[in-house]
């Protein structure tokens, strides 16, 4: 198993450093080192320093949060629903995001700045959230609670697609490029809000990684051993709202990451134990889209591919395969 875990880390590895030297303009990987050591003053002073400290970085920094962020959030949603195809917007946490950035966006209200558009998108997602949680409280089944979320993410899709019949052409466009979602739309002034969110995720996500463990085994058999089900379920979809809802605000919505890596991780790792599935998930999570992000530049031959259409190229494969073996 140690070396699974190697094997994970040098696979992160590498896509930390394809996603640094690569771009409109290469960067050699003996250069590439030498501009890290450096350091963010001395490296910065050419014009490759420039583009890797102001760029490429925070770009690189944001894709390990996010795909880490979005996989442990459907990992701890496919356990808590017992149903793998479960990912982190069942819930409309992304309807509810998509909704708030439509309605700064479309309505003319781009004057706010990135952080007007960033705090509309998480309000939308946590207002989401937040009705999920009321609804919770008088569902006591989370397949019918799975199934709320679904329908509520399709009337808010409804809502959204006749707000986008009155918006202008150039604002229609403007949350088209967002919807598409990106990595590199967050500074370095940005950064330390997602990682303090996503941080304090990934932090409760451990904590409740062994309850997430009982609750593999049904939710009868967890009330059997003295589990609160009710607040532990609570506790699941808020941390699950508070990682997909941060990364969603910053980044867009993001396709496919969730549902797919902790597939491929626990294929990989051999293992159904959330202790260790956590941790190995955000590794796996981090490296698949800092490659999905080199291949937008990559595939593109100059133009720069929406995230999402690698995301789900990436992604629809390995879901396929998770249909076919449940079939069998």
């Amino acid at each position: 198993m140690i070396g699974r875990w190697i094997a994970a880390v040098t696979l992160l590895l590498g896509a930390i450093i394809l996603s640094l030297g690569t771009g409109s303009t290469a960067i050699a990987p003996a250069e590439l080192l030498t501009l890290l050591g450096r350091g963010f003053g001395a490296g910065a002073d050419s014009q490759n320093g420039q583009i890797l400290w102001l760029f490429r970085v925070p770009k690189a920094l944001v894709a390990i949060m996010a795909g880490s962020a979005l996989s442990v959030s459907g990992l701890q949603m496919q356990t808590l629903f017992r149903n793998p195809l479960a990912d982190p917007f069942v819930l409309g946490v992304s309807a509810g995001a998509s909704l708030g950035a439509a309605l700064v966006i479309v309505l003319g209200g781009w004057w706010l700045g990135t952080w007007g558009l960033v705090g509309a998108a998480f309000a939308g997602a946590m207002g989401t959230s937040l009705l999920v949680v009321w609804v919770a409280h008088r569902l006591r089944q989370s397949q019918a609670l799975l199934i709320f979320g679904l329908l509520l993410g399709y009337a808010i899709a409804a809502v959204l697609a006749i707000l986008l019949q009155f918006g202008a052409a150039e604002r229609i466009q403007r949350f088209v490029l967002w919807s598409s979602g990106s990595f590199g739309g967050v500074t370095w002034r940005d950064l330390p809000t997602m990682a303090i969110a996503t941080g304090l995720g990934h932090t409760l996500a451990l904590t409740l990684a062994q309850p997430l463990n009982v609750l593999l085994l049904g939710e009868a058999y967890a009330q059997s051993l003295g589990m609160a089900v009710g607040p532990m379920r609570l506790a699941l979809i808020l941390n699950s709202t508070l990682l997909a809802a941060t990364t969603t605000a910053f980044c867009g919505p993001i396709s496919f990451i969730g549902i797919a890596v902790p597939h491929l991780s626990a294929g990989l790792l051999k293992t159904g134990d959330r202790r260790l599935l956590i941790p190995f998930c955000a590794l796996i999570g981090a490296a698949l889209a800092l490659g999905s992000d080199s291949l937008t530049q990559i595939l593109g031959g100059g133009i720069v591919l929406p995230l999402n259409a690698i995301t789900a190229l990436l992604g629809t494969p390995i879901v396929i395969g998770i249909i076919l073996r449940s079939a069998k």
